[in-house]
């Protein structure tokens, strides 16, 4: 019976599997997850495909998540600049790319709320550059 080495993380998992599967690739060509699936269900023995599946389905997660946040910080921008544009007009828009250069989703917001609340822009500025 075929038996999965112990190793230390699921990416070490996924490193050797990978591997496994270019080597029995051949000269096929696989560009989609789909094909990989199909090799891993064609080529693993159940157990083995069931722990790649695990994986794949954390990584899957993973993406949705990271998905998700890009989305929110995307709209989290546009929100932004609307709000700058209509409360101190276009010439505070040469901020933005300080502002695009915040990742921080926190942070974000904090400007989205300032902005709603500045008497100035000297106010939205301090949060911009902090």
């Amino acid at each position: 019976m075929w038996e999965l080495p112990k190793l230390d993380s699921g990416l070490q998992y996924l490193e050797m599997i990978i591997r496994y599967l270019l080597t029995t690739a051949g000269d096929k060509i696989i560009t989609t997850t789909d094909e990989i699936i199909t090799m891993m269900k064609d080529n693993l023995p159940a157990e083995g495909g069931d722990l790649v599946m695990t994986i794949a389905d954390e990584l899957r997660k993973e993406g949705y998540e990271q998905g998700i946040q890009i989305g929110i910080r995307e709209g989290l921008l546009d929100t932004i600049e609307f709000g700058l544009s209509l409360r101190f007009g276009d010439d505070v828009l040469k901020f933005m790319p300080k502002i695009h250069d915040i990742n921080d989703i926190k942070r974000l917001r904090n400007i989205k709320d300032v902005i709603k609340k500045a008497r100035d822009f000297s106010e939205v500025k301090g949060m911009i550059e902090n």
